[in-house]
C-alpha cells in the first residue's frame, strides 16, 4: 500500500508542476504612454495585440470610422414675382409688350381682387385671359378695360381708392352690394359715362364729376356732391352781342321785356338783381369739363383785375341747357350776393375790351379786407376760430368760436339802437344781433338774440355769450 500512496503523491505533485506552468504570470504595471507612444501604438499593434484569442473569447466586431457630419447646402431664396411680372408673363395679357395699358389694368385688378372679392368668388387670375376675369369687359384699340360690372356679388368692406387706376373705365356697376365708407375722390378722376352704387351702404359725399356721367343713379344714395374745389378761370373778352363764338368770352345776361335776355352793357347792369344769366365759352377742354360739374348753390366771384374794388359774388340757381349749336357754352341761372356798399363800378362793358376777367369759383366764404381781416360777406357761412370784421365798411370786430358755423343773413338794419346786423348760427338757427359802428356810438353792443331749441341743447347761447363779449372797434 505505502509504493502505491507514493506513487499517487508523486502523481500529484507532477500535476501540480504542470498546472503551473500553465498559469500567466501577474500582469506588470505599464507607464502611461506620451501622445507620441499613443499614436505608434495606435498606427504598430503591439504582440500583445496581435495575439490569438481564446477560444472562449466572443468574436470583436470591427469598429467602423466616425462618419464625420456634412454641412446642408445654403438654399437661394426665390423672389416673389410682382403683379406687373404677372400680368407680362402669364396668360394674362396675351402681348405685353404691345399693350402695356392692359399691363396696367391688369396689375390694378389683381391687387383689387381681395378688397372685391365677395360671397361669389372672382376668378381673376394671371393664369387666365384678362377677357375671362369676373365682371370684367376689354375693348377698344389698344384693348382697355372699359367695362367692370359686380353686382349683386355680396361685397363688403370699402371701396378701394386704386379703382381710379383703371384710366379707360366708362362703366361702373357695383350696386346691390354691401360697401361701406365713402366713395374714394379718386373715382371722380376717371371719366365715366354710366354709374350704379345705389343699394349699399356708403357714407361722405359724392365726388362732382361723378354727376357728370350720362346715366348714373347717384340721387338715389341720398349723399350731397362734394364741395367744389376752388378754381380760378380767366376771360379777357366780355362778348356785348351775346354770340361767345371765341374762347375764353363771357356775358352776363338780363331779362327783356319779350321774355327773352338781352347782355348787360354796363357795370351798373351787372349788380344788384339786373343779371340773372352768365353765359360762358370755356377757354379750353379742361375749363369745359369743370364747368361740367357746377350745381346749383355753388358761388363766383367776379373779379376785375385792374378793378379789384368792382368785385361782385354771384350765386348759381340753376344749370340751364347749353345754347344751340356746337360751341361748347354753357349756361346759368346765378342771384348776385350783395357785397358791401357798391360804390366803386361804373361805366360801360365794351365789346370785346382786353381786361383781365377771374372767376374764382368757390372763393372763401369771408374776403379778406385791406387789413388781412377777413370779411363776412352777405349770405356766406364763415367757420373756425378767427377774429372777422361783421361787414364791409363796418368797424365791427368779433371773434368767432371753433364750434360754431355762422351768417350774416342781413345788410344795414336801421333799429332803435342805430345800424344793426344779423348774425346766424347755421347748425341750429339761433340768431344774434349786434350794433355796427361806423354808424353809430353803440357800435358791439348786442340788440337782441333768439335761440331756438336746438341751440339750447347744443349750448349755443354761451358761444353767443363769447361773441358779444369780443365785439370791439378796429384800431
Amino acid at each position: 500500500m505505502r509504493p502505491r500512496r507514493a506513487l499517487f503523491a508523486l502523481l500529484l505533485a507532477l500535476a501540480a508542476l504542470g498546472l503551473a506552468g500553465c498559469v500567466a504570470p501577474p500582469p506588470t504595471a505599464t507607464p502611461t504612454p506620451t501622445v507620441a507612444a499613443t499614436a505608434t501604438a495606435t498606427a504598430t499593434p503591439g504582440p500583445a495585440a496581435m495575439a490569438a484569442p481564446m477560444p472562449d473569447d466572443p468574436p470583436t466586431a470591427p469598429r467602423s470610422p466616425t462618419p464625420t457630419a456634412t454641412p446642408p447646402l445654403a438654399r437661394t431664396a426665390t423672389p416673389t414675382p410682382t403683379t406687373a411680372e404677372m400680368c407680362k408673363a402669364s396668360a394674362a395679357v396675351p402681348d405685353p409688350a404691345a399693350d402695356p395699358g392692359l399691363v396696367d389694368d391688369c396689375e390694378t385688378l389683381l391687387k383689387l381682387r381681395d378688397a372685391l372679392a365677395g360671397t361669389i368668388a372672382l376668378n381673376w387670375s394671371s393664369d387666365r385671359a384678362l377677357t375671362g376675369w369676373d365682371g370684367v369687359t376689354v375693348s377698344g384699340t389698344p384693348p382697355r378695360v372699359t367695362h367692370l360690372a359686380l353686382e349683386r356679388r355680396g361685397l363688403s368692406g370699402t371701396l378701394p381708392p386704386a379703382l381710379g387706376g383703371l384710366g379707360a373705365l366708362t362703366d361702373l356697376h357695383l350696386s346691390g352690394n354691401a360697401l361701406t365708407g365713402a366713395i374714394p375722390a379718386e373715382l371722380g378722376t376717371l371719366t365715366l359715362t354710366d354709374v350704379t352704387l345705389s343699394g349699399n351702404l356708403l357714407t361722405g359725399c359724392v365726388p362732382r364729376s361723378l354727376r357728370a356721367a350720362a346715366s348714373h343713379d347717384l340721387d338715389r344714395l341720398g349723399l350731397e356732391s362734394c364741395p367744389l374745389q376752388p378754381t380760378t378761370l380767366t376771360y379777357d373778352t366780355y362778348d356785348t352781342t351775346g354770340a361767345m363764338t371765341t374762347p375764353g368770352s363771357y356775358a352776363f345776361l338780363m331779362p327783356d321785356g319779350d321774355d327773352g335776355t338781352s347782355v348787360a352793357t354796363t357795370h351798373d347792369e351787372i349788380i344788384r338783381d339786373t343779371a340773372t344769366r352768365l353765359l360762358v365759352h370755356p377757354r379750353d377742354p379742361d375749363a369745359a369739363a369743370f364747368y361740367a360739374t357746377i350745381e346749383p348753390g355753388d358761388i363766383v366771384e367776379w373779379f376785375p383785375v385792374e378793378h379789384e374794388r368792382c368785385w361782385q359774388r354771384y350765386r348759381v340757381t340753376g344749370v340751364l341747357p347749353d345754347p344751340p349749336g356746337e360751341l361748347p357754352r354753357r349756361l346759368f341761372a346765378i342771384e348776385w350776393l350783395p357785397g358791401g356798399l357798391v360804390k366803386w363800378c361804373s361805366g360801360p362793358i365794351n365789346d370785346g375790351q382786353l381786361v383781365t376777367v377771374e372767376m374764382k369759383w368757390s372763393p372763401p366764404a369771408a374776403r379778406p379786407g385791406d387789413d388781412g381781416i377777413p370779411v363776412m360777406l352777405r349770405y356766406q357761412p364763415v367757420e373756425g376760430a378767427g377774429t372777422y370784421r361783421v361787414s364791409p365798411d363796418a368797424e365791427l370786430l368779433i371773434d368767432l368760436p371753433p364750434d360754431l358755423r355762422l351768417v350774416r343773413f342781413t345788410g344795414f338794419l336801421l333799429g332803435s339802437g342805430g345800424l344793426t346786423a344779423g348774425l346766424r348760427d347755421v347748425g341750429s338757427g339761433s340768431e344774434l344781433w349786434l350794433a355796427l359802428t361806423g354808424f353809430t356810438e353803440t357800435g358791439g353792443t348786442e340788440v337782441g338774440r333768439t335761440i331756438t331749441p336746438e341751440g339750447q341743447a347744443l349750448g349755443v347761447g354761451a358761444l353767443f355769450d363769447a361773441i358779444a363779449a369780443s365785439a370791439r372797434l378796429s384800431e
